[in-house]
Formats: structure tokens, sequence, C-alpha cells
């Protein structure tokens, strides 16, 4: 089985476990007829039948192989069609549904006839035996659209999340091992970023959520190997990560309890503080509940305990907490000079017109300003400037994580396989 480049890069070559948040399901499109639906989903067809000449992937750039052969899946726009298909699970999709996905808001006056096109390339290149006048019988006509026939097992994302629930379950029934090798599997599937080249609404939202499941399972591969005592071989590979994901306070979490079951608390409490000023300085708000719990532990000599799991989410837990907390503190000056400056005081309805709306990781990375505070001499500097979680400068404590993402080619320490 062809390994993920992205596993690899985390030292995942053997696998990873996955433990609770989709248990009833994948949250496979198919399951109720919409992006991101939660639900039954294709477990159980999944492991049903056989998969068929064909294999379709997703994870990864669009393609399409028969017996093993790469076939010509046609213009990106062409492939947006396909992979509606693909990820509708069977069900059909109407053509102006189609014609949104390709144009949004601007199509052209012959959008519907193109859409027809590629459908019609489409049953050419998976069925190049049918006759002229002969029916489809792979992508037939269905109402106003057209539904793809294939065996859902013959679907890298279909098998993928149908490997998410069972892990699930194996984990929500303790055994955390078995989740750890079905999750080996599913990782293994990736090919890179889903839905690769193409663009569009249809393709961003859909890559959205493969990313957001891809990153939760992940996350919990790092739960189960550290409660299978291999914390000191993945603490590596989980800095390495962590980096890539400074506002997932779980991510920062895993690493602390790793470091500490490593021997380095000291290094542990450094990730915290590193935290702790990256979200203060880029959103103005504090560390979650269970992040403070865990640190509150190991400054008390207690030994790190595993976080609560998270649940089903679309939104990242710090993005959500937003709007639960106080504003950061904007100094207010009074009298005619700083020299007869007050104290600084917390003025809740004073923001800058740039952090106005949601705020986003990657807004509040590149264009929200930080708050301006009283400079923090532990920060060092002048302005009392703070990296972001993890990344090294000459005054951090020993075991900052480095910004800079791993070189080209460069893999991470393999995480050990479940036999090891």
């Amino acid at each position: 089985m062809t390994t993920d480049r992205g596993a690899t890069r985390y030292g995942y070559e053997e696998g990873l476990g996955y433990e609770e948040g989709y248990a009833d399901g994948p949250g496979y499109e198919g399951g109720h007829g919409r992006a991101g639906g939660h639900g039954s989903g294709y477990g159980a067809e999944y492991r049903s039948g056989e998969r068929g000449p064909f294999r379709f992937q997703v994870l990864g750039s669009v393609r399409v192989l028969r017996d093993g052969q790469a076939l010509n899946a046609g213009s990106p726009q062409q492939r947006v069609v396909l992979a509606m298909l693909l990820l509708r699970g069977g069900r059909a999709v109407p053509v102006w549904e189609m014609v949104d996905a390709l144009w949004e808001q601007a199509p052209p006056k012959r959008a519907m006839g193109t859409v027809r096109t590629y459908v019609s390339r489409l049953r050419t290149l998976l069925e190049p035996e049918r006759g002229a006048r002969a029916p489809a019988r792979l992508l037939v006509s269905e109402g106003d659209g057209y539904a793809l026939r294939t065996p859902v097992q013959a679907l890298d994302a279909a098998e993928f999340e149908a490997r998410l629930a069972d892990a699930a379950r194996l984990r929500s029934g303790g055994d955390t091992r078995g989740a750890y090798e079905e999750l080996s599997r599913a990782l293994g599937l990736w090919g890179g970023t889903p839905l690769a080249g193409l663009s569009g609404p249809y393709p961003h939202m859909q890559r959205e959520r493969l990313t957001e499941l891809r990153v939760t399972a992940q996350e919990n591969a790092f739960a189960c190997a550290l409660e299978l005592g291999r914390a000191s071989e993945v603490v590596a590979s989980l800095r390495a990560f962590a980096t890539e994901q400074p506002l997932r306070e779980r991510t920062q979490g895993l690493l602390m309890r790793a470091l500490d079951q490593s021997g380095r608390r000291a290094d542990a409490l450094a990730v915290y503080e590193a935290t702790r000023r990256f979200l203060d300085t880029e959103l103005g708000i504090r560390p979650g509940r269970e992040l403070g719990a865990l640190h509150a532990r190991l400054l008390s000599g207690a030994p790190a305990t595993r976080l609560a799991q998270p649940q089903p989410q679309t939104q990242p837990q710090t993005e959500r907490r937003i709007q639960q907390q106080r504003q950061p503190r904007i100094p207010v000056r009074t009298g005619r000079s700083a020299e007869s400056a007050g104290p600084d005081l917390p003025v809740p309805a004073q923001r800058s017109s740039r952090t106005r709306g949601i705020v986003t990781p990657a807004r509040a990375r590149t264009t929200m300003s930080a708050p301006a505070t009283r400079p923090d001499p532990r920060a060092g500097g002048a302005g009392g400037a703070v990296p972001a979680p993890g990344v090294p400068r000459q005054t951090a404590p020993r075991g900052a994580v480095s910004d800079a993402p791993p070189a080209a080619g460069t893999p991470a320490a393999s995480l050990p396989s479940p036999d090891s």
C-alpha cells in the first residue's frame, strides 16, 4: 500500500490511532446528501462487495485507475464534475449544482451544455466499450442530474472515512492497538492535498472537510501512541506536527504530555508558556480549560493525564472561544503626555477595525494586529514580541519547537509499527 507523503513526513509509515469524535459514522457527503453530514455513512457498504476494476482517488489529485492503470480524467473542470459525483456516494447531482460548483456567480450562456459534455466524456472514459445507443450503466441520468453507480469501496475517501469509523469503535471499546492499526491503513491512503489542483467553492469546501478529518486523526494517533507507552518515540514527529498547528490546543497538550512522559517536564512547561503567549498576542485570549488543567497538574508534580476527547466540529476550539472571553487589554493613556499616563485599563468596546469579524487561523497569523500591551520582560525585546508556540529564540527555554517546516525530503523519526 502506498504510504501517505504527509504521513511519512511525521513518521507515520506504520500508521496512527484514532480515538473518538466520529463514532456514529464518517462525515461523508453521502450520509445525508450534503457535505460534512454525519450519519451512518458508508462503513457497512464499504465492507461488503467487490471493488471492481476501477479505483478513484480524491485524497490528492483526482485520478481514475482501471486495473491499476491511470486514465486521463480530463480538464480541471471535468475533474470537478467527477469529484462531485464520487463524493455524493451514488446519489444524483443536479446539473444546476454542477454549474454553481464550476462557475459560481457568473456561468456562461452554455453552462448546462458544457456540463453535459463533461458527463458524456466521463461516460466514454468509464465505459469505452458501450455502444452509441446503449444505455449507460455506471454514470446514469437521474431526474435533472446524474449519478455515478460505482461501488463505494472504489473511492479512497470512502475507505478512509469508513476506517475512521472502525477505529473510533475500536478505541471506544478499549482496543487502542486495534485503532492504531486501523488508522495506519486509513492514513496510508493519502497522497497529498485533497482535490489538488481544482479551484472553486466545491473543491474548497471538500478540501477543508477532509483536511480537518485528517488532522484530527493525526492528533488521535499521537494520543494512542502515548497510551501505548511510546512517548519518547513520537516526540520528534509530534513536535513538528505541533509547529504546524499553533492554534490547536489539543495538539500542544499532546506534545506537553509526550515531553512529560519522556522525563522532560521543564520542556513541557515551556510549550505551555509559548502557547499562552501566542494565543494572547495573536488573538487576545487565554488557553482553554483542559490545557490549563494539564499545566496545573504539571506544576503540582502530578503525572499528566489525557485531555478530553474532541467532539465532531468544523471550527477549531480556539476560534469558538474568542467570542466567550474578554477583549484584550488596550492601554488607555490619560493626561497630555506619556509621562502622566495612568494605568492600563481594559476597554472592551475599542477594537481596531482590522480585527472586526470572525477570526480565522490564517487571518490571525497574517492580518490581525496584536493588542497593545505593556512590554513583557520575559518575552525578550523591547516590544515584548512573542513567537508562535514552539518557535525557538535565543531567550526561549530549551525544547521550544522550530517554526520552520521540515526541509523537503527530510523524513521525521518513524512512528513505531503496531507490532513492535
